[in-house]
């Protein structure tokens, strides 16, 4: 495969798993804001003097936010670059058969061309050649559907086995750090900013890839 083909398809994984980390972390801010309004709410009549202490308690909780630059993680995470090859290399191998076969097929084309051209088989031959020429190129075409969706079907299971990867490790990484937030960092995601002390990539990096 091209290098240009590889490139987009690094592209193509990198913007699939950002899309699905993105959503599981909203997801994940969805449920702990609804959980904490709807205990609010239950609460049905409060003093003046209640406010107070919730203003007091919101000012001087500690909220613990880290969050992850997943362009870094994946490029640099061993895992992820593990299944990126082994999806480049079935990636090659199918594309590789796949020429291969279109090859073979035009070579086939080209020497019934020049069969007619000299007058080499008769009309009635040339019919049936053709009919088994436009039959090959129609198995020809339905194969190519196949290996696009096998492919289709590989970036999925890559992308869940890599989300799955990360996700597990997360949960094992915030044992020690207890944050109360991991938020999923890319350029055009939704944390537009984030401080430099909040930044835990490469900690988060090194850590996995032991």
């Amino acid at each position: 495969m091209s290098e240009d083909k590889a490139r987009q398809s690094n592209a193509k994984n990198k913007t699939s798993i950002n899309t699905f980390l993105n959503i599981i972390f909203l997801v994940g801010l969805v449920v702990l804001y609804a959980l904490y309004f709807f205990d609010i709410g239950k609460k049905q009549d409060i003093e003046p003097g209640d406010i107070k202490a919730i203003e007091r308690s919101v000012s001087d909780a500690s909220v613990q936010i880290g969050f992850i630059d997943t362009d870094k993680l994946l490029e640099r995470y061993t895992f992820a670059q593990k299944l990126r090859e082994d999806m480049l290399a079935e990636q090659r191998r199918l594309e590789n058969d796949l020429t291969r076969r279109q090859r073979d097929f035009q070579h086939r084309v080209e020497e019934f061309q020049q069969q007619i051209q000299r007058g080499l088989i008769s009309m009635e031959q040339a019919q049936v050649k053709e009919q088994e020429l436009m039959y090959e190129q129609q198995e020809l075409i339905m194969l190519s559907e196949e290996y696009s969706d096998r492919l289709h079907q590989k970036e999925i299971e890559f992308n869940v086995e890599l989300f799955d990867s990360i996700s597990s490790f997360i949960k094992r990484y915030n044992e020690e750090f207890g944050f109360d937030f991991v938020l999923n960092y890319s350029p055009g995601g939704g944390l537009l900013f984030g401080g430099e002390q909040y930044d835990i990539t490469e900690d988060f990096i090194e850590k996995i890839n032991k």
